[in-house]
């Protein structure tokens, strides 16, 4: 059995958990005036941007090929700009019905927090095997030049 990165498949379920979530909200009473395509504040980013970047990850992994994963985190990373763009969700600048409130800031951040985890691990992943398949090393990716010292 083919050898792939643990580190790759936790950014791999990171990504997976974000669509997810964004499938359950959908279920939601407040997703047509505050998560859906004709809103101007969206707590979460819609389910079809975020297909893409889920099918390059997991394709990536199974063949264990980082160039998906550097393409999949790219498009997760402008994901997160557009997302940073509806920040005004969490001030209190902008009028939000109070029984709807807290599920759309907790919905937003959280939202905010795995987008960020993913981008993070997945650019961390992506040097982390192009370290092992430059240098050829061991499996825990020590570079020669730190084997030295």
């Amino acid at each position: 059995m083919k050898e792939r990165s643990l580190l790759y498949f936790i950014t791999a379920v990171l990504v997976s958990v974000i669509f997810l979530i964004s499938l359950l909200i959908r279920t939601q009473l407040w997703f047509n005036a505050f998560a859906s395509n004709q809103a101007d504040m969206q707590a979460m980013p819609q389910t079809l941007k975020l297909l893409l970047p889920l099918m390059l990850i997991w394709v990536g992994w199974y063949f264990n090929n980082r160039h998906f994963l550097l393409a999949s985190t790219i498009l997760m990373t402008v994901l997160f700009m557009f997302h940073l763009n509806h920040g005004i969700i969490v001030t209190d600048t902008l009028f939000i019905p109070i029984d709807h409130a807290p599920a759309i800031r907790t919905t937003y951040v959280i939202s905010f927090v795995l987008i960020l985890a993913s981008v993070g691990l997945g650019y961390y992943s992506h040097f982390l095997l192009g370290c092992c398949k430059d240098h050829e090393c061991c499996q825990e990716c020590e570079c020669e030049e730190t084997k030295e010292k």
